[in-house]
C-alpha cells in the first residue's frame, strides 16, 4: 500500500501525529478588537493578466491553518502575540506613531507581521510564495537575508484589507541585469496588511546584491533598522485619506534596485 507523507508543522517541521491546532490567520484578539470575526470576505486570486484564478467565500474568523503544532501555537507564537498586542492596538488607532517605536519594538511588530504573512500565504487561495526558510526563521526570532518589513499610518476609511502579489518596479539597467531581475522576481514576494490606520508591508527579494528602494517619507523601515535600502522622491501625493488607495499605493511603490545602479560597491 502507498504511504502518505507525514504532515508536519510549518514552523518547526515536527510531525503532526495528532493533527494541528487550526491556527487563526489573524489572531482572535485582533478580530475581536476590530469587531471583524463574522465579517464575510471573498478573497480572489488573480493571474498576472488580471484573470480570476479562484475565489473563496468565508469569514475572517474562518481563515485558519491546520499545519501548526501545539508547541508552536502555545509557545513562541503565543508569546509573540502577547508582546505585539500592546504595541499594535495604539498603532492601528493612531494613538501612537510608528516612528515612536524603539528598535526592540520595531523588531516585535516586524516579526509579528512576518509570522502573519507566512500563515496567510499558506491558508489563502494564492500560490505558495513564502518558503519554509521564512517559517523557520521567524520561529527562531530572526529574519532571512533579503527580508524587509515597512510601515506607515493614514486616516483609515475601512477596518481591514490585505494584498498579496510581487508587483515590483525596477529601473532599467543592462540586459543581463534585466534578465536576472525577472528570474529573481519569480522567487520574491510582497504582502501588505491594513488594520485601521496601520499599514504593514512584508517583502522579500532573494539576492543580497539588490536592495529595496523606499519612497521617501512613506516606507518607514521596521526591519532592517539601517541598510540595505535606498530611497527616492516623487511629487505624487500619497492618498492619506483613502484606505483603498493607500494600501495599493504603499504596496506598489516599494521598488527594488541593483547595487550597481546605485553605485554601491560590496
Amino acid at each position: 500500500m502507498p504511504s502518505h507523507p507525514t504532515r508536519r508543522c510549518l514552523f518547526c517541521e515536527s510531525p503532526l501525529l495528532r493533527g494541528g491546532t487550526r491556527e487563526h490567520v489573524f489572531p482572535q484578539w485582533l478580530l475581536e478588537h476590530l469587531d471583524l470575526r463574522r465579517t464575510p470576505i471573498s478573497p480572489t486570486h488573480f493571474s498576472p493578466k488580471g484573470l480570476v484564478v479562484s475565489t473563496r467565500r468565508q469569514t475572517l474568523a474562518g481563515m485558519r491553518e491546520g499545519r501548526v503544532c501545539h508547541d508552536c501555537n502555545t509557545g513562541w507564537m503565543s508569546r509573540l502575540e502577547g508582546e505585539a498586542m500592546p504595541l499594535l492596538i495604539p498603532l492601528l488607532s493612531g494613538e501612537r506613531t510608528v516612528i515612536s517605536l524603539t528598535l526592540s519594538e520595531r523588531d516585535i511588530v516586524a516579526r509579528w507581521a512576518v509570522k502573519t504573512v507566512c500563515v496567510l500565504n499558506t491558508a489563502s487561495n494564492y500560490r505558495r510564495t513564502v518558503s519554509s526558510e521564512h517559517f523557520r526563521a521567524v520561529r527562531e526570532g530572526r529574519f532571512q537575508p533579503g527580508m524587509g518589513v515597512f510601515s506607515q499610518q493614514h486616516y483609515s476609511t475601512r477596518d481591514f484589507y490585505w494584498m498579496q502579489g510581487a508587483a515590483w518596479s525596477a529601473p532599467a539597467t543592462s540586459a543581463t541585469t534585466r534578465r536576472r531581475y525577472e528570474e529573481l522576481a519569480a522567487g520574491s514576494f510582497k504582502t501588505s496588511l491594513q488594520f485601521k490606520a496601520l499599514l504593514l508591508l512584508v517583502a522579500y527579494w532573494p539576492d543580497v546584491h539588490w536592495r529595496f528602494l523606499l519612497r521617501k517619507g512613506i516606507h518607514i523601515p521596521l526591519w532592517p533598522h539601517q541598510g540595505p535600502c535606498g530611497w527616492y522622491e516623487t511629487t505624487e501625493e500619497f492618498p492619506w485619506r483613502d484606505s483603498v488607495l493607500a494600501i495599493a499605493c504603499f504596496h506598489a511603490t516599494l521598488q527594488i534596485v541593483h547595487d550597481r545602479t546605485l553605485g554601491v560597491k560590496r
